[in-house]
């Protein structure tokens, strides 16, 4: 899908700055910090440039996603809190003119949650923990 050497857009929605505090049950330990730690190693493995931002205001996710051009070759998105709606970020990355991939931590499906993105993104990869980021990169790269 995406050259190995392009930048790679993480986004991380709504809550993600609680990760590790909140639902450990549910989403593990891990800080948002140490994923990007970790998201960052699986990019230089394939050969990626990788850059990340994180709101928890609709609009803002929204305007970001609206302002890539040719510098982001491709995103992976983590809904996290606008997983099940979120009309104005829904309808940005519909606009992208690149791949955009949906990554959970866990399986939202297994908890009973329906995600609204599906349906616009190139690929989702869920339930794998960090690594879901892994994958999703490794789709990229293909």
């Amino acid at each position: 899908m995406v050259k190995p050497l392009a930048t790679v857009l993480v986004v991380h929605g709504a809550g993600m700055e609680k990760r590790g505090l909140e639902a450990i049950e549910i989403f593990g330990s891990m800080k948002l910090g140490e994923y990007e730690e970790a998201i960052r190693g699986y990019a230089t493995e394939a050969g990626f440039d990788v850059t990340f931002f994180h709101s928890n205001d609709e609009t803002v996710v929204a305007d970001r996603l609206s302002q890539i051009h040719d510098s982001i070759h491709a995103v992976i998105i983590n809904p996290a809190g606008y997983l099940s709606g979120a009309p104005k970020i829904i309808a940005a990355v519909q606009a992208l003119r690149c791949a955009c991939v949906e990554v959970h931590i866990s399986n939202p499906a297994a908890r009973g949650i329906a995600s609204s993105f599906a349906a616009c993104c190139s690929g989702s990869v869920t339930g794998f923990g960090i690594r879901s980021y892994e994958l999703a990169l490794m789709g990229l790269a293909a």
